[in-house]
């Protein structure tokens, strides 16, 4: 899929999913068809955002302000 397929694939129907996705459901994917997505895309995995040290500083110090 490229980027300008992008779409929210969790709104989308289930079989507009597969399409794009390019798999079958009932096979999945094969390994060499997992490793290559995993190359191309990287890994499935969310990453958390890091706030900032001051911003922490902060909502701390006016947390305790505030008590």
């Amino acid at each position: 899929m490229s980027k300008q397929e992008k779409t929210d694939l969790e709104k989308d129907d289930i079989q507009d999913v597969v399409k794009k996705l390019k798999v079958d459901p009932q096979k999945g994917l094969t390994s060499q068809e997992a490793q290559a997505r995993l190359q191309k895309y990287g890994p499935n995995a969310i990453t958390a955002k890091q706030e900032p040290m001051g911003l922490k500083f902060l909502k701390t110090l006016l947390v305790q302000l505030l008590i």
